[in-house]
């Protein structure tokens, strides 16, 4: 097996053990797994169709059958001719992990150099076929990702609002990495608040927005420079908000940072 001319080694299989051949996109190269920090096969449900996630990036599993017969034969015959050592095949001591025999050639006289490697391989699927995974690759939908969102209005009793969804359940739900997820909820504007995150209700927005304004136009100091003052500007939001709550100043630099845009 090779990646770009570099030779990638799989060792054989135990007969208790079960090995599941992949198919990369060319998007996703072997190089590339070996560098990821987490990579996982995760399912949203017992009946959902499995995902394999990487730190960035997200795959649908799907099972492909094939009636051609799938041998992974152990490394090391391959160049100098040579047997495997036991080390390198995987195979017991009391397995014979190869011999050579001559061929013959046109002439029919046996020709030294062309050799017959007699080595014991592992036939995946059985007599009657296999398969693999195909991956493709899955792309955020934001519509999807909005409806699992709840929406935070302070105005109607946030005392019992939890706060939200965390980015793994997120990530999990949409069966998506958390950077994927990530990216939309900054696209979606959610607030984020104790590690969790909701939408915020229009009345919310409005409020903040009229608080802000308020707070520009009695200190001059803050016109046309909110930003750059900006844990100043959410302490003077604050004081001219009508109703206060705990996710007040989260939801305040919420709003700064979409007027900062």
């Amino acid at each position: 097996m090779k990646s770009k001319g570099r030779k990638i080694l799989l060792n054989i299989p135990r007969n208790d053990e079960v090995l599941l051949l992949m198919q990369l996109p060319e998007s996703l190269s072997p190089e590339t797994l070996e560098k990821q920090n987490k990579l996982s096969i995760v399912s949203s449900s017992p009946g959902a169709q499995a995902c394999l996630v990487t730190d960035t990036q997200s795959f649908a599993l799907s099972r492909v059958e094939t009636s051609n017969a799938l041998v992974l034969v152990p490394s090391g015959i391959e160049g100098n001719l040579k047997p495997p050592t036991q080390a390198e095949s995987g195979f017991g001591a009391n397995e014979q992990p190869s011999k050579k025999a001559k061929t013959s050639g046109q002439n029919g006289k046996e020709n030294e150099h062309d050799f017959l490697i007699r080595s014991n391989c592992h036939l995946l699927g059985g007599e009657t076929g296999a398969y693999f995974l195909e991956l493709q690759e899955k792309e955020l939908n934001l519509d999807t990702l909005q409806k699992m969102l709840p929406t935070f209005n302070p105005f109607n009793c946030y005392k019992n609002f939890d706060g939200g969804i965390s980015l793994t359940d997120l990530a999990c739900n949409c069966q998506l990495s958390e950077s994927q997820v990530k990216n939309g909820l900054e696209a979606l504007q959610a607030l984020e608040y104790h590690s969790k995150y909701s939408l915020v209700s229009e009345e919310a927005w409005q409020s903040v927005r009229q608080a802000i304004v308020a707070a520009l136009t009695e200190c001059e100091e803050f016109e046309n420079c909110c930003i750059k003052n900006q844990n100043r500007m959410v302490s003077e939001t604050l004081k001219r908000m009508a109703e206060s709550y705990p996710q007040a100043e989260a939801v305040i630099r919420l709003v700064l940072s979409k007027m900062a845009k």
